[in-house]
């Protein structure tokens, strides 16, 4: 699956997509792309208890890819 720009979750979705990635722990792959920083992810999944769960599962033998650029839209 894959999931882009995370941040533009709708707040009913959010709820839903958070089952999804848990369900999905170590079953299935996922690339997910975000304009947020982790320490900014609560604004998506409201707490950070949610939150933190998530991420320890989502980075759990993972591949981070952290890409400092300008958006490639404006090339």
């Amino acid at each position: 699956m894959i999931v882009d720009e995370l941040e533009f979750l709708s707040l009913s979705r959010a709820e839903l997509t958070f089952q999804v990635f848990v369900d999905w722990f170590e079953r299935r792959s996922l690339l997910i792309t975000s304009h947020l920083q982790f320490s900014e992810w609560d604004q998506v999944f409201q707490g950070e208890r949610r939150t933190v769960t998530l991420l320890d599962r989502l980075t759990h033998q993972c591949q981070i890819y952290e890409m400092a650029s300008e958006s490639h839209r404006f090339w």
